[in-house]
């Protein structure tokens, strides 16, 4: 009960507080370049670093940034740690193993429950792509993807049902 209130009004009121509630993302960037050339993981690079700059000005904390298998935790966003470090880290990337839809998913499992969002930045699309965010959708995470292609790589017609945008490397270039 809200005692001021309850005196200047005369009947009794009622103060409810909640939890602040954050969006938090996670940003999983695809290094595996059996199905592209070099010059697309440097371009998925350049358009994860413009995602996390985004993400991070806004009202949502990207919690997560997972680069090949590997998982690095911060949390960027509402003034709260540093763009660099993840500018820092997303440049020194180089290419990684081969996609393993098994094995990210298991490390990213514990994760999933406290995001709200996961960005893909992958390098091709394949059945162990789906596979894996087929497994982001089912924990209950909404999965966008955002696919690096060449130009004349833009067939739409195979994104099974997932949020998927191509993004040609000659519009990163520009």
């Amino acid at each position: 009960l809200h005692a001021k209130r309850w005196a200047r009004l005369g009947f009794p009121v009622v103060r409810e507080y909640q939890q602040e509630y954050f969006t938090r993302i996670g940003v999983v960037v695809d290094t595996d370049i059996a199905l592209s050339r070099e010059e697309r993981l440097e371009a998925s690079l350049s358009l994860a670093a413009g995602s996390v700059a985004f993400l991070s000005r806004g009202e949502a904390l990207i919690d997560l940034l997972v680069v090949g298998q590997e998982l690095h935790q911060l949390t960027l966003g509402r003034s709260l740690g540093f763009l660099d470090q993840a500018l820092e880290l997303l440049g020194t990337v180089e290419p990684g193993p081969t996609f393993d839809a098994d094995k990210l998913s298991r490390r990213l499992a514990p994760h999933l429950e406290r995001l709200s969002c996961v960005v893909f930045v992958t390098l091709g699309w394949d059945a162990s792509r789906q596979e894996f965010v087929d497994r982001v959708v089912k924990a209950g995470v909404g999965c966008r993807v955002l696919e690096v292609t060449e130009e004349e790589d833009m067939d739409l017609g195979r994104n099974n049902g997932v949020d998927l945008t191509k993004i040609s490397i000659n519009s990163i270039d520009d």
